[in-house]
Order: structure tokens, then sequence, then C-alpha cells
């Protein structure tokens, strides 16, 4: 009788861990990745809090970002990194000046663009990734949302370029050299230069809190920091080059 039974403990071992299958399958299956109400709700209410938080509140705010993961972490970096894309493609757009566009290939850059600003951000996230391989076992799915809020400055980055780009290269430069002189050009140049340094900080700033959230040393998060950021745009120019 005993010889009998012995087969029969794997089945009910298999039929007990069905159940858990399958709602393993179904928590999968309705993640909101697609779901139209989270994406709603994302860029109503959640995407406003996730970016006062990066500009108003740049070292706890985004900190707790990174501590108080939650099932969203994973959707909202999936969002901020495809938003950032398809921005970049329309940005790049419209600040080519029409001429250009009327011989260029301005399709093709629109589409190098956004796959420039998925790689970057890819980047950033990877080198987050083995960082923290080397004091645990990170999750590369979890730091996707290192890349995705670097996608906000990276927003701002290219909103700039969009803007300076409108303000100096569609005036009539050559007017401006002959009465106002080459310097109001070169302060104009100048003051987005400013600005594209304090984006730059924050793009370095997400990076140390996410390194401070799991643990990391403060040597190694304040000089590793900007290393990686300052990588990340050189691979990611070198790849698209």
């Amino acid at each position: 009788m005993e010889n009998e039974l012995t087969p029969s403990q794997p089945d009910a071992d298999i039929s007990k861990t069905q159940p858990e299958t399958q709602a393993q399958t179904q928590t999968a299956a309705t993640t909101p990745i697609a779901d139209k109400e989270a994406l709603k709700q994302f860029y109503k209410q959640d995407l406003m809090g996730i970016v006062k938080k990066i500009f108003m509140e740049p070292f706890n705010g985004t900190y707790q970002l990174f501590v108080n993961r939650s099932e969203k972490s994973f959707f909202h970096a999936i969002v901020l990194i495809a938003s950032a894309a398809i921005l970049c493609m329309f940005l790049v757009f419209f600040t080519l000046p029409g001429e250009f566009r009327e011989y260029a290939p301005w399709f093709s850059i629109m589409v190098r663009s956004a796959i420039a600003a998925v790689v970057l951000l890819l980047l950033i996230s990877a080198f987050s990734f083995g960082i923290k391989m080397l004091s645990g076992k990170p999750s590369f799915r979890n730091e996707l949302l290192t890349g995705g809020l670097c996608a906000i400055p990276l927003t701002a980055l290219m909103l700039l370029i969009f803007i300076s780009a409108k303000m100096i290269i569609d005036e009539d430069v050559l007017s401006s050299i002959a009465f106002g002189g080459i310097q109001a050009v070169i302060q104009k140049a100048g003051f987005v230069l400013i600005i594209v340094f304090y984006i730059l900080l924050l793009f370095i700033n997400i990076f140390q809190q996410s390194l401070r959230a799991a643990g990391t040393k403060d040597v190694l998060l304040w000089y590793l920091s900007p290393i990686c950021i300052l990588l990340s745009f050189y691979i990611t120019a070198k790849i698209m080059s």
C-alpha cells in the first residue's frame, strides 16, 4: 500500500502549485502596460507628482521615489522612456529649419533621435544595474526606473534645444551680428549652456539617489554618478554615429 501511495505524492504537489501558477499568470496578464485608464491616470496625476519631486525636492523627493517603489514603478519607467522618445522625434522635426527638411532625410533623423533617447536611458539603467551588482542582486526590471526618471531631464534638455534653436537659429543671425554684435549671440548661447549644466546636474542627482537608495557607499555614488552619466551620453553618441 505504501508503494502505491508514493507515486501519487508528486501529483498532489503539482495540483497545489497549479493555483499559484494560474494566479501568477493572471497577475502578469493584468499588468497595466497597455491599460488606457492607467495611462490616463499617469499623465493626469502620477506624472505631475514625479516631476514636482524631481524639480522641487531633488534630494529627498527623488530618493523617496526609489525607496518607495510600487507595482507601478516599472509601468512608470516604460511610459516615461517611451514618452521621451516620442517627444524627441517631434521636437527634432520642428527644430529643423523648413529649408533643411525639404532636402534632408528628416524622417530618418526623427527615428534616430527617438532611438538615441531610448539607448541613452537604457544605458543609464544598465550602469545603475552594474554598480548595484557589486553590493547585491538587483533586478534590471527595477533599474529601469533610474532611466525612466532620467527621461524627465532629457525631455527638459530637448525642450531647451528646441526653444534655443528657435531663438538663435531661426532669427536673422547676420542682422544680429550687424546691429547687436556677435556678443549678442554669444550671450544667448552662454545662457543656454548654464541651463544645460543644471539639467546635467539633474541627471547626476537622479543616478546618485538611485545608488543611495540601494545602500551604495557615499564615496562611490559621488564619483561614479557623473562618470556613468557622461559615459552614457558618450556611448550613445558613438552608437548613433
